[in-house]
């Protein structure tokens, strides 16, 4: 379960009191989430409430543990620069093989103490740093293929590219309040 999962499941929009934002982008994400909470019925919150924290699968001789933020909890991001200290904390008590998580929007990969840590990236939501660092949203799909040929493990960072003209053309009819605003950091 996502932090949004848990927040439309609950139809208790985020504060956001823990961002650098300004006071007007807190209330155009809180205006956002208030419409994307109009727009599920009893079904879809119940569906969401339903996910789980962590999903395990087993290839033999791989375990893939997935999960949103870390193994802890969604809302804790794993980085590419997370001190391997920190990051063994966060996966020690887990015998996995390869871990999967998102929240930070960024596709990774890396090694620690024989296990794989992986950010598929994010499918609808994927983020880059501009000239500026800003974060900016391209048109493309991110996502990790994971593959178990007898004893030998396979992980790809893939990239699925979509036409941007769709996409504003899409938002636009969504009924989404303040369409142009969100479409401003796409490219």
């Amino acid at each position: 379960m996502g932090n949004t999962d848990e927040v439309l499941a609950n139809s208790t929009p985020e504060t956001y009191d823990d961002t650098d934002k300004t006071e007007e982008e807190k209330e155009r994400m809180r205006a956002l989430d208030r419409w994307t909470v109009g727009q599920l019925d009893g079904a879809d919150k119940r569906f969401l409430a339903g996910f789980k924290p962590t999903i395990e699968a087993r290839v033999p001789p791989v375990t893939l543990l997935c999960y949103h933020g870390s193994p802890r909890s969604n809302t804790e991001g794993i980085l590419s620069t997370t001190p391997d200290e920190k990051l063994s904390a966060i996966i020690k008590s887990h015998g996995a093989t390869v871990f999967a998580g998102g929240h930070t929007h960024v596709q990774m990969l890396r090694r620690l103490q024989g296990a794989m840590v992986i950010n598929p990236g994010s499918v609808g939501l994927p983020y880059v740093r501009d000239s500026k660092w800003r974060f900016r949203n391209p048109t493309w799909a991110e996502y990790a293929m994971v593959t178990v040929e007898g004893r030998d493990l396979g992980v790809e960072l893939c990239r699925a590219r979509y036409d941007l003209a769709a996409l504003k053309e899409a938002v636009r009819a969504s009924g989404l309040p303040d369409p142009d605003y969100w479409l401003e950091d796409w490219f």
